[in-house]
């Protein structure tokens, strides 16, 4: 992200936080978002809201639109933003996408083009500007004609209705929406559920930010019926995933769909059938570098997925990125597998690679302890049959493990198992954590047990959240230590972001990625 939008966001953060805080206080609740505060007209508010308020009416028109959806989204009530997937795309990525549709074909003159997730108006609003200004200024009314929207709750539909209103008030050079503007784009949003309504070739873009909610036990074997090719069985299932198959279907033949969509796709073996499914049709990915501050509240991989449904195309896809100083790049061509393995993105800097774990004489597995359900055999206690229960939290950012700071944030470092399991760690190792959080800036965090560590806490199991990687059996500490420093490296985190986007460490994946050349030459003394 470039300096310029850098502090669009620093100031749209200050405001969000104080808004929050005046709602979460019941200090105030905004009535009228896009009036209030994408348009300046906030004036009964607490002082610190009122006083953000003011830098935030300095922003380009698009960052104040995108503020005044993210307070509707803050208003909702507890557990509701999480379900709707109320998280909405900030306006350099909108941007962007935009940018990389009009560069593969979308003509905003002629083409029509649907958001069928499209609360908030991330999409709309500033798609309703770009139609309008590539219009001649006799046909500026076609701009709503282009244009839809689809929105399954009724008040975020409301927020998108209201902000497109301002922007058609705007474009009639008035102050502010009169009826005859609110009725022109009541029809642009239409308030339903997407995945159930039929849409066959009818647009000629499908573009958005399709909720990321995981499918819940519930409801899983019904997408399943009705998207087999979704997932193998039992994997696991996106809303994102039944949001993009859904949606192909809305395009016209030759037609674009274009998804903000999680990384994980690219190379989590929970979507390989996923992959499977819509390989062929995909003629662009591009990743966006700055995971952190994508959306508010939340830290997401994302990439952008654009495709031609029921149109087959070259094996080869164009890869992008958007990186974090704001510039566009080309990282190069791939040939995107087809029966779901998983596609490696190119890096923004070639790394030679070489050997994988597996392949010099390392092992791994993940811890088999999962908190809740061995609560029972949980203790701060030393008892018969107990060894150290070592968890995600003893894993330390400098690379050590600190057992003594793990005792005190967790409840119970004793656990009752049958010690002659080939899961009990006698020897030293490699532990990882299995996923990431806010203050962490490398994705893998990897650390050693030596022998002094097995020496004071003896024998230990690692809980669920954990990866115990077993070195070669001639492996030294040395090797060990190095083989730490690699995977806790920026250049095995650029090669893991090529491979998998979760937020987790998949074993499978760490085990057979190819890891940078000069330090597996190190390691492979040990094998």
């Amino acid at each position: 992200m470039d300096q310029q939008q850098a502090i669009y966001q620093q100031v749209t953060t200050r405001f969000f936080g104080a808004a929050r805080r005046a709602i979460e206080g019941g200090e105030w609740r905004c009535a009228d978002p896009a009036a209030c505060i994408a348009y300046g007209r906030l004036s009964r508010a607490p002082d610190q809201v009122r006083m953000t308020h003011a830098r935030l009416k300095t922003l380009p028109l698009e960052w104040r639109e995108h503020a005044a959806a993210v307070v509707a989204a803050l208003q909702l009530k507890a557990g509701e933003r999480e379900r709707l997937g109320a998280y909405f795309t900030p306006p350099y990525l909108a941007t962007y996408v935009l940018s990389r549709l009009t560069a593969h074909g979308y003509d905003p003159t002629r083409h029509s083009i649907v958001d069928p997730a499209a609360g908030g108006a991330a999409f709309l609003a500033p798609l309703h500007g770009l139609i309008r200004a590539s219009l001649p200024s006799a046909d500026a009314g076609k701009a709503l004609k282009l244009l839809r929207g689809i929105e399954i709750d009724r008040r975020l539909a409301g927020v998108s209705k209201d902000l497109l209103a301002w922007r058609v008030a705007s474009a009639r050079g008035v102050d502010e929406p009169a009826d005859r503007d609110y009725r022109a784009v009541e029809h642009c949003v239409e308030i339903a559920d997407t995945l159930k309504k039929t849409a066959a070739s009818k647009y000629d873009v499908v573009v958005g930010n399709p909720p990321y909610a995981r499918i819940g036990r519930e409801d899983y074997h019904d997408y399943v019926r009705r998207w087999p090719d979704l997932t193998d069985r039992g994997g696991y299932l996106n809303l994102s995933m039944a949001f993009l198959h859904h949606c192909r279907t809305f395009v016209k033949p030759g037609g674009l769909l274009s998804f903000v969509m999680p990384a994980s796709m690219i190379g989590g073996p929970s979507f390989a059938a996923f992959r499977k499914s819509i390989a062929s049709e995909i003629i662009a990915i591009d990743r966006i570098e700055n995971r952190e501050r994508v959306f508010l509240d939340v830290i997401q991989d994302c990439i952008v997925v654009t495709m031609r449904p029921g149109v087959e195309q070259r094996p080869t896809v164009r890869v992008g990125s958007l990186g974090r100083d704001g510039k566009d790049r080309l990282l190069g061509n791939i040939k995107l597998d087809r029966e779901g393995a998983r596609w490696e993105m190119p890096a923004l800097e070639a790394i030679a690679t070489g050997s994988s774990l597996s392949e010099i004489g390392w092992t791994g597995k993940v811890g088999p302890v999962v908190p809740h359900r061995w609560e029972e055999r949980i203790s701060k206690t030393r008892a018969a049959s107990s060894v150290a229960l070592l968890w995600a939290v003893a894993i330390r950012p400098d690379g050590s493990v600190d057992f003594d700071h793990m005792k005190a944030n967790v409840d119970g470092h004793r656990v009752v198992v049958d010690t002659e399991l080939s899961y009990v760690v006698r020897r030293p190792c490699l532990v990882i954590q299995r996923t990431s959080n806010r203050k962490q800036k490398r994705r893998i965090n990897a650390a050693v047990v030596d022998r002094r560590f097995i020496d004071e806490v003896g024998p230990f199991v690692a809980e669920n959240h954990v990866i115990v990687l077993t070195p070669p059996p001639e492996a030294t500490m040395a090797d060990l230590r190095a083989t730490a420093d690699l995977l806790n490296s920026p250049q095995m985190s650029a090669l893991y972001d090529r491979v998998c986007g979760t937020a987790s460490v998949s074993l499978k994946t760490l085990m057979s990625m190819k890891l940078p050349a000069k330090a597996t030459a190190r390691s492979q003394r040990a094998a």
